[in-house]
């Protein structure tokens, strides 16, 4: 077979988060006979220190937003010396990791070049500003870096660039999998015991960082409003923090509304504890305001955890409304509070919508995102066919036939 072919992969962030939990997740499960990979980092984090302890070669190259000719001079030097790391370990291919933001691209595309090796864009997310003239100057400036292939993780983010797109002649969208969540390799201790949680109080829980855009407060005015109607529900709010003013206004408007012993932040949770939490809760609730897929509203429904989500586009695509979750309006923690109650008046629906939300989540393979992703470096490569997989489509003329349908 020869010697494994080495991939650089270029990631923005050093902090986990859904499009970074994809990233490591074909990270660790490549085939190693045949790839090799290579991390490199925008910033530092936690995801750094993961992959260095599983032996993972992880560069970390900080590069802050470029406003500046000395910034940019900055970020080509940068760019120059990782390329010459890249020579030393034979880097072949150049495979980026894109949020909607645009230093990425650029990074990654002039890295590519001068390593002179063929570019894949993992596209997780709807650019930002799309409208406005930033973005306007930024696409006339990728369409002379477009890459040798797309990937669009989801419906939406394929359905946003495909015009630009249009005129790039391979593509696929390769849904992301998700892992299974084992609590029993926990500490032994259910989360309703650590956190003082009575047998006979449903709780509800939300993993997710906390920030604005997650929306965390809706959950907190929905406890409210149940506390209102004689409803005692228990939330925990799983995350890392975002701007830390948010997680004080949480507090602050918990305490206000005379419910701060109904909630409780947990901070950042992950492994055993987050999927015991996840298995223990009645409800999973998911308030984010935008989300392009979910991948914990996926992992919620692969324990078998009915699931309330905020009709983001995201959640939208993988929930059937009343048959395997619920969605609410967003922005209407009235409405959440509502569904909340339904489920918790009626444990049958809970158990019909938990059993085929497992269902559903099955749906998402990692093995099957693994295997997609390595199809398309094989064939850039010239060591392999492509193949068809579960939850990929490459590309073709029914790129925007596929999105819509999709949706």
């Amino acid at each position: 077979m020869g010697e494994p072919q080495t991939v650089l992969l270029l990631e923005r962030y050093g902090v986990r988060g859904g499009a970074q939990v994809v990233l490591c997740d074909l990270v660790y499960n490549l085939d190693r006979d045949r790839f090799r990979p290579i991390v490199a980092c925008l910033a530092p984090g936690e995801m750094v220190d993961d992959l260095r302890s599983r032996g993972i070669i992880t560069h970390v190259v900080p590069i802050g937003k470029i406003r500046t000719l000395s910034q940019l001079a900055s970020a080509v030097r940068q760019a120059t010396r990782l390329a010459a790391e890249c020579r030393r370990e034979k880097v072949r291919l150049v495979h980026i990791n894109q949020l909607g933001g645009r230093l990425p691209i650029v990074f990654g595309e002039v890295l590519a070049r001068m390593l002179r090796t063929p570019s894949v864009w993992h596209v997780h997310n709807p650019p930002d500003g799309l409208t406005s003239r930033k973005a306007r100057i930024f696409f006339r400036l990728v369409s002379h870096l477009q890459p040798a292939w797309t990937i669009f993780a989801n419906p939406l983010s394929m359905q946003t660039y495909a015009g630009f797109y249009a005129q790039t002649r391979c593509h696929s969208l390769i849904l992301p999998g998700i892992p299974q969540l084992n609590p029993e390799q926990g500490n032994g201790i259910s989360p309703r015991q650590e956190f003082g949680i009575g047998d006979d109080i449903p709780v509800v829980a939300m993993v997710a960082r906390v920030t604005e855009l997650k929306a965390q407060h809706e959950l907190v005015e929905a406890i409210a409003e149940l506390a209102h109607r004689d409803i005692h529900v228990h939330a925990l709010i799983c995350g890392g923090l975002g701007p830390p003013e948010y997680l004080d206004r949480l507090t602050r408007l918990a305490a206000q509304l005379g419910i701060a012993d109904r909630i409780t932040f947990t901070g950042h949770i992950e492994g055993a504890p987050k999927s015991a939490i996840v298995d223990c809760c009645d409800i999973y609730v998911h308030t984010a305001t935008f989300e392009s897929l979910g991948l914990a509203v996926l992992e919620a429904m692969a324990a078998g955890t009915p699931v309330i989500a905020a009709d983001a586009p995201g959640p939208s695509f993988i929930i059937r409304p009343e048959e395997n979750g619920l969605l609410y309006r967003r922005g209407d923690p009235i409405a959440l509070a509502d569904n909340i109650e339904s489920l918790i008046r009626n444990p049958q629906k809970r158990d019909s919508l938990g059993r085929a939300a497992r269902l559903r989540a099955a749906e998402f393979s990692i093995e099957a995102m693994v295997e997609s992703v390595q199809d398309v470096w094989r064939s850039l490569l010239d060591v392999g066919p492509m193949v068809d997989h579960p939850n990929c489509l490459h590309s073709g003329d029914s790129i925007r036939h596929h999105a819509h349908h999709s949706q």
